[in-house]
């Protein structure tokens, strides 16, 4: 409809072939679906998600995450509603660790400023109600190695607080 671009990528003047699917490739959508759910599939074969008890059968739902051309979002809860916030947190990390090797593994790395996390969880106040933890009340931090491997610290926003994805 535009007519044929007059900037182009590849060639001569590139001496080592790129790697990935980049922005706007039709394809994308398709080969991330193919790369995450095998993804997806190892981390919940190694007891990570969210857990959700059926109120009819009693069954158990694992939920790990869900993927969307190259966005994903992983949740964490406890398996049975025994765990602290400290030790889902721990279970959160220990995932986070499991999907940056296995996306890392693919040839990709996650993008630290392009991420975020919530801590999700209720504190009852004296009047018997409840309200969200803040990071004041738990005061914690999750990290991932970036594209040049170096830790970083996701940034975590309050319950309160959105976050816009995918554009």
């Amino acid at each position: 409809a535009y007519g044929d671009s007059d900037k182009t990528y590849g060639g001569e003047l590139w001496a080592i072939p790129t790697q990935g699917i980049y922005q706007g490739n039709g394809g994308g959508p398709t080969i991330w679906a193919v790369v995450s759910s095998p993804l997806l599939q190892i981390m919940k074969e190694e007891g990570f998600g969210t857990f959700f008890k059926a109120s009819v059968t009693n069954d158990t739902i694992r939920l790990v995450g869900y993927a969307f051309v190259n966005d994903t979002d992983l949740i964490q809860t406890g398996k049975d509603g025994s765990e602290s916030s400290l030790e889902v947190l721990q279970q959160m990390q220990e995932g986070i660790n499991l999907c940056e090797g296995l996306v890392s593994t693919t040839g990709g790395a996650i993008e630290v400023a392009k991420s975020t996390w919530w801590l999700i969880n209720f504190i009852w106040e004296d009047n018997g109600q409840w309200r969200y933890v803040t990071k004041a009340d738990i005061p914690a931090k999750l990290f991932v190695k970036d594209v040049s491997g170096d830790r970083r610290a996701i940034p975590r926003l309050e319950t309160s607080k959105a976050f816009a994805t995918l554009g």
